[in-house]
């Protein structure tokens, strides 16, 4: 390793930003950003400085082993960190989270077909009473199943081929319509 990469993994390391080792060392951030991409090396006594700052040995800055340890020792603060704040976040909300990234890619389907659908392309009809009864049933039914899909996969449960089928099946009733009709 360079000595830019065992100053950097060093400062990471130690939890510290670039900024934050510059005002440590009255050093510019800059200079320290050249010396970790390799652009220019530092002198002797910056080294002094930073192995100073970062509360090491200048050996312990200079030293490939002790690069490599503290990329790990930087990896493992950067996973305890992650670690603490799953900790600190409610079951029910991480399955939230879970079943949301499951049916993620359903939605965003979903979202860009209507965007695509409500683009004008030509004039549409306006909507008759019964149109906008039936319009109002499709949505909503599209919510219910929608709100269905997130909680059976919440609850790990398996959902019936059915009801995906019958929740395409409704977006195109709905896609036929946008592009039918004008939607207030």
């Amino acid at each position: 390793m360079t000595i830019g990469e065992c100053i950097r993994t060093a400062r990471i390391a130690a939890g510290m930003t670039q900024t934050e080792l510059a005002e440590a060392t009255d050093i510019p951030y800059q200079t320290i950003g050249h010396w970790e991409r390799n652009s220019t090396s530092p002198k002797f006594d910056s080294v002094e400085k930073i192995a100073k700052a970062l509360g090491i040995t200048v050996a312990e800055l200079i030293s490939p082993d002790s690069c490599q340890s503290d990329a790990a020792t930087a990896r493992n603060n950067l996973y305890k960190k992650i670690d603490d704040e799953l900790r600190k976040t409610e079951e029910s909300d991480i399955e939230m989270y879970r079943a949301w990234m499951r049916i993620a890619p359903m939605v965003q389907k979903i979202l860009s077909e209507e965007s695509a659908a409500a683009a004008p392309a030509t004039r549409r009809k306006p909507m008759s009473s019964e149109a906008k009864r039936r319009w109002l049933r499709i949505n909503d039914t599209i919510e219910k199943v929608t709100n269905y899909i997130v909680d059976c996969e919440m609850a790990g449960r398996e959902i019936h081929p059915n009801v995906e089928d019958g929740l395409d099946a409704m977006l195109q009733l709905r896609r036929q319509m946008a592009t039918e009709y004008e939607l207030e």
